[in-house]
């Protein structure tokens, strides 16, 4: 499979995930049963029949398909396999970002990074006391760099310098850390959707077109008013302190959406996105 086919299959994978998230609650309380079946199917077909599981190293996207599974269990009998390779490969991507926070949260001491990478590798004591007397960790934190180099240069410490070995789990961690600069480089604003009444949310991406014109507000994906009361409340804050004009056309998308979910949220996303 090309690379660009998969990057863009695994943006279906997200996209039907966070589908089957919102219907979620809906479903365990007996309501668009038929819905939910057909976007878990094809997420099954994505994940499964064209084997993409193995390409995703996000943990939020981890997390939805273990809490998904929990209340519709895929066919053990025949994705068993597929299931527990899923498994593990959460557990170890919620490793690596513990490893990963504890080294860039300044309130986390060497000790603590320590432990989050005893649980990936394998650390001599001669690394764990050069750890502790070196100045090398602070240095790298005060940087002025993104999350994802910072981390880089702590791990290129750890292997070039200190040479520590890894193991069998550094392809995962670099896997992670990949993903990491490639979301720090390229992701743009979400909006939260908060479902009223059954306290579920979704993160979905918001896309954001300004153009001259008259003024005008528009939505591309036809949701709740929430949502336009919101883009218009953003778009006033920024008139009244000269960040765009009052002529300016405001055309958003919202990934997907669905009528029974609030979008307060979105305003701040949109400020973000304008």
């Amino acid at each position: 499979m090309k690379e660009n086919e998969v990057v863009h299959k695994l943006k279906r994978i997200r996209d039907e995930l966070n589908r089957a998230m919102l219907l979620l609650p809906l479903y365990e309380r007996a309501e668009k049963e038929d819905e939910m079946n057909h976007s878990f199917n094809r997420l099954c077909s994505l994940l499964f029949r064209d084997r993409l599981y193995p390409e995703i190293w996000d943990e939020g996207v981890l997390l939805q398909l273990e809490r998904l599974f929990q209340s519709i269990p895929p066919n053990k009998s025949r994705w068993g396999e597929h299931l527990q390779r899923i498994g593990e490969r959460t557990r170890l991507v919620k490793k690596v970002n513990d490893f990963f926070f504890s080294i860039i949260n300044k309130d986390s001491s060497v000790d603590e990074i320590l432990r989050c990478l005893s649980l990936l590798a394998h650390i001599p004591e001669t690394v764990a006391s050069v750890l502790k007397s070196t100045q090398q960790l602070s240095q790298i934190r005060r940087a002025n760099e993104p999350s994802h180099k910072k981390i880089e240069s702590f791990l290129n410490y750890l292997t070039h310098d200190l040479a520590l070995d890894l193991g069998e789990k550094e392809e995962g961690i670099r896997a992670v850390l990949a993903w990491l600069e490639g979301r720090e480089s390229s992701e743009g604003p979400n909006a939260l959707l908060v479902h009223d009444g059954y306290g579920i949310g979704a993160v979905v991406p918001l896309q954001i077109q300004l153009q001259d014109g008259n003024g005008a507000i528009k939505c591309l994906v036809p949701g709740c008013e929430h949502f336009e009361k919101a883009i218009a409340r953003a778009k006033e804050a920024l008139i009244a302190v000269n960040l765009i004009r009052q002529t300016r056309d405001v055309t958003f998308s919202l990934n997907l959406t669905e009528a029974r979910y609030l979008g307060d949220s979105i305003a701040l996303a949109e400020v973000h996105a304008f």
